[in-house]
């Protein structure tokens, strides 16, 4: 099977939006009870853009008119947190595997992300997530709009998720190959069990 050019998805995205940025965030953990999470599932968007497993992730998507720009914000390696809970990438590792422009640590994103806004007038998030990286976004864009000597801010709040599930509609030949392996397997399984 061909290898999924998560980078060729981003860049799709990218010429479809207008000149801003998009704050696409990884899933946050189901807690099941106290200290007791479930099997971690991804964000299906932030999946389908960068392959990346982990939560506590942010994928930015930077366009203005002469350029393009990718960072992906991870958790820095922990040897402690890997003990307990199992290795992450840390930012070196991503660095290596992702093919992003950039990988920084996500505990800074408070501090950069109204950086990041400086001078761009459309913001691209899911409306309906609630993270904190997404509030930060928002209160950054608030107070960029409200601060002298900014010529540019945040004028529009746009839907990211309308874009990026429009555009995972449309299957590449990787996609539909591994659709077809899991309904075959499917099938298998259901006529085996049907036998017994």
């Amino acid at each position: 099977m061909k290898e999924i050019h998560y980078s060729n998805r981003r860049k799709q995205l990218l010429e479809r939006m207008e000149q801003g940025v998009a704050i696409i965030s990884a899933a946050m953990p189901a807690v099941r009870s106290n200290d007791t999470e479930h099997p971690y599932r991804q964000n299906s968007d932030f999946y389908y853009l960068t392959g990346f497993n982990e939560s506590n992730s942010l994928l930015i998507l930077i366009k203005n008119h002469s350029e393009t720009k990718t960072i992906l914000y991870v958790e820095a390696y922990d040897e402690q947190y890997a003990l307990w809970n199992g290795a992450r990438h840390g930012i070196e590792k991503a660095k290596e595997r992702f093919d992003v422009d950039e990988v920084r640590n996500v505990k800074n994103f408070p501090d950069e992300v109204k950086e990041l806004l400086r001078e761009h007038v459309n913001l691209y998030i899911d409306l309906f997530d609630d993270s904190e990286a997404l509030s930060e976004a928002k209160l950054a864009a608030r107070m960029l709009r409200e601060a002298r000597g900014v010529k540019r801010h945040i004028r529009s709040f746009r839907d990211i998720t309308h874009l990026i599930r429009s555009q995972r509609l449309i299957k590449a030949p990787e996609e539909i190959e591994t659709i077809r392996r899991a309904v075959a397997l499917t099938a298998d399984a259901h006529h085996a069990a049907m036998k017994r």
